[in-house]
């Protein structure tokens, strides 16, 4: 808030001039902030301090008045456009920006005299013979308040007290027998002579038009003449119509040159003493000058186009848009839309037309007619071309541009279809092209960029719709060049099923896809590793009936799942229900719980990726064991001198597992079990565990002989096996 809107002991402050306005009150409190110099911040605030309470027969929003009167602000201000520039971006607004301001009727009122004594009553006539609730205050010459409001059925009106020698104004509001709002407002000259202007003809003059106006004049006896001044300058007489009024000799013809003046009424009496009226104010506005200026489709889920238009004008009224189209191969306009509306000064107005469009590439064009009153009728014309991107899908129809008939839309080259009774309610195609591919570490992949038929695509629709397409080339593409789609739950590019016929690639989806035609240099196969219970196998372990096979798969391309074969001791396994599929971008897992008998020696496993290469065959070799056992291969070397390697097998994965070093004596000197450093020794398979032959406290053991002692837990039973270990140095 700057000192300048702000302070209320300035008797030109905007502040204080917005709460005195004679349309009366505040409907939010306005500032500028940052960049606020005072011409500007007056500039930028008098615009909107005339929208929201000046004269007008239209309700809006405070935000729309705001933004007409920023746009106002703005192209009138040719001496510091950057300061206006700044400050319509640093002006703020407190207060509620849909409020409506509520515009209530004019009421027709008139008073017994017009020029009274102080000690005087005021006899009040509404012309309404149904009057309710009517509501009345006093307000002083600079419509600030002299009473708080008052409601009253009299029609004998106090004045207020202490006030001698001054214009007072009278405001009231009452409802109506339609219950509608009435508002009056009418002057009074307390012991001296009343002369008001009122009944400016038109109420919004435009540049060009003739303006008349009424004199009404109290209190003055023996007229001889009644003069117009025009900004300081005599214009014409005025002659008495009937009692007390007087009207113009002569219209003011308003013009360029004379298009916002100040108008005066000077009154002679016989005694060659003559009198002034208060001044008024006459604003004048330009002829209507709207233009298009900007053509395209929309920003919102809707077939059709979205237009933009700009009244450069400070006047308003109506304008005529009409839209049409030269299709493609077409030389002339053919006629899509037209509608008149109305518009506000220096309004700016996007409309967005729904209609449904052929597919291609057309010209359209928008014209808008400016109706005027004084200067010549002008139109404007916009004109650009588009491809058009967005169908409709009707239950009747399918995809259609024209509501009428079932058609195959196109954009580009591709061509996709959706047949009749597919949805139940109408839907929106869209298909736009997609200028950046992001591969996602698929570095074989080489998408084919700035060739107008063969830009990536999106297709996308709100709910999984089957549809049909086709792409039409010039030429079928060798096996390296294939069409990709995205799948959003791997984060890969696959390539599309469909087939070749001559030079078109047909396929078929459903839903949103994004699509792009790729060429593939990728010949690496997909790398496969495995674990039976947690643990890498080695050729010839033993495992359980009941092992948990793990198949780690990695390829950039991703694992086609349907090329994926199983094999047991050489055959053909069938695995269906005993296999887990995981799968995330470039990795997959598969999960295997066969149940094993005693004579199975093999499991093997080949794959290949989606672009075909196959993979070498993983071959797990073991022996089945239907019992808990450990297999004690003992240390080696025994004895040691500074390391050996205790090692074993475990046919089940057990709990609480233990190696023990022992003296002869039974003391315990070195103890090993899972934990960070030594994770997974109680998981099946083969494992090795190294000592440097120091006990739990750092220190070295003594050459001689000790004991070690495996022991575990299975099913709550516990299982133990005792060896030898010899130290010497």
């Amino acid at each position: 808030m700057t000192c300048f809107t702000g302070d209320m002991n300035n008797p030109n402050a905007l502040g204080k001039k917005m709460l005195s306005h004679q349309n009366g009150g505040a409907y939010g409190w306005f500032g500028a902030s940052g960049v606020g110099w005072t011409i500007n911040d007056y500039l930028l605030l008098e615009k909107i301090h005339g929208r929201l309470f000046g004269d007008h027969n239209f309700s809006e929003s405070i935000g729309k008045l705001i933004n007409q009167s920023k746009v106002e602000y703005f192209f009138e201000n040719t001496i510091w456009p950057e300061i206006a520039l700044s400050q319509l971006f640093q002006f703020n607004l407190l207060g509620d920006p849909a409020l409506t301001i509520q515009n209530y009727n004019s009421a027709e009122a008139v008073l017994g005299n017009y020029s009274i004594h102080s000690d005087s009553k005021l006899n009040l006539n509404i012309n309404n013979s149904n009057i309710d609730s009517l509501m009345i205050q006093w307000l002083d010459q600079d419509y600030l308040p002299l009473t708080g409001k008052t409601l009253t059925n009299e029609t004998q009106i106090d004045l207020p007290d202490n006030v001698d020698s001054t214009r007072i104004r009278l405001v009231g509001v009452y409802k109506d027998e339609n219950n509608h709002n009435n508002q009056f407002s009418l002057s009074v000259q307390v012991d001296d002579t009343f002369i008001e202007i009122k009944d400016v003809s038109p109420e919004f003059p435009v540049i060009g038009d003739s303006v008349s106006f009424t004199a009404h004049i109290g209190a003055l006896e023996n007229i001889t003449r009644v003069e117009c001044w025009v900004d300081s300058i005599f214009y014409t007489n005025m002659i008495e119509e009937r009692e007390s009024e007087y009207i113009l000799e002569n219209k003011i013809f308003t013009s360029p040159a004379l298009s916002n003046f100040m108008v005066n009424v000077k009154v002679f009496t016989s005694d060659s003493i003559f009198t002034w009226s208060s001044s008024v104010f006459i604003k004048t506005v330009s002829e209507l000058d709207v233009r298009p200026i900007f053509i395209g489709l929309p920003t919102s889920s809707k077939v059709g186009l979205s237009n933009l238009c700009i009244n450069k004008s400070n006047g308003f009224g109506l304008y005529r848009m009409s839209l049409d189209v030269q299709w493609d191969q077409d030389t002339i306009y053919t006629p899509l839309y037209h509608d008149s509306s109305y518009i506000n000064p220096y309004e700016q107005i996007t409309r967005e037309i729904e209609l449904p469009l052929r597919s291609g590439n057309h010209r359209f064009r928008v014209s808008i007619e400016n109706y005027r009153k004084i200067l010549q009728d002008t139109t404007y014309n916009f004109d650009t071309t588009l491809l058009i991107n967005r169908f409709l899908i009707t239950p009747a129809h399918g995809t259609t541009e024209n509501l009428i008939t079932n058609d195959t839309i196109q954009y580009n080259s591709l061509n996709l279809h959706v047949d009749p009774d597919i949805v139940t309610e109408n839907e929106v195609l869209f298909i736009d092209q997609i200028d950046t591919i992001n591969i996602n570490r698929q570095n074989s992949l080489m998408p084919i960029l700035g060739v107008n038929d063969l830009q990536p695509i999106r297709i996308h629709l709100s709910k999984d719709i089957k549809w049909e397409s086709f792409w039409h080339l010039n030429n079928k593409f060798d096996e390296d060049t294939l069409l990709f789609e995205f799948n959003n739950e791997l984060k890969l590019w696959k390539p599309v099923a469909g087939i070749w016929i001559n030079n078109k690639f047909l396929f078929n989806g459903v839903g949103s896809i994004d699509i792009a035609w790729m060429q593939s240099n990728d010949n690496t196969p997909p790398i496969l590793e495995a674990t039976i219970d947690g643990q890498r196998l080695t050729r010839g372990a033993y495992i359980g009936t009941e092992p948990e096979i793990r198949i780690y798969l990695r390829d950039e391309s991703g694992i086609d799942l349907a090329n994926t074969k199983y094999f047991k001791n050489g055959y053909s396994w069938n695995t269906e229900g005993d296999v887990d599929i995981n799968q995330n971008g470039h990795l997959t897992s598969i999960t295997l719980t066969p149940n094993l008998s005693l004579n199975d020696r093999s499991i093997s496993f080949i794959t290949s990726d989606i672009m075909g290469n196959i993979s070498d065959t993983l071959d797990l070799k073991f022996f089945v064991t239907e019992d808990m056992e450990i297999f004690d291969y003992g240390n080696f070397p025994n004895p040691f001198s500074n390391q050996t390697i205790f090692s074993y097998e475990l046919t089940r994965t057990v709990d609480d597992f233990y190696l023990t070093v022992y003296t002869v004596d039974g003391r315990k000197i070195k103890e090993f079990k899972n934990s960070v450093f030594n994770d997974r020794l109680n998981y099946s398979g083969y494992h090795e565990i190294s000592w440097d032959g120091r006990d739990d406290w750092g220190d070295e053991v003594a050459n001689g002989i000790y004991f070690y002692k495996y022991t575990f837990k299975y099913e709550d039973k516990k299982f133990s096996s005792i060896g030898k270990v010899g130290r010497s140095k």
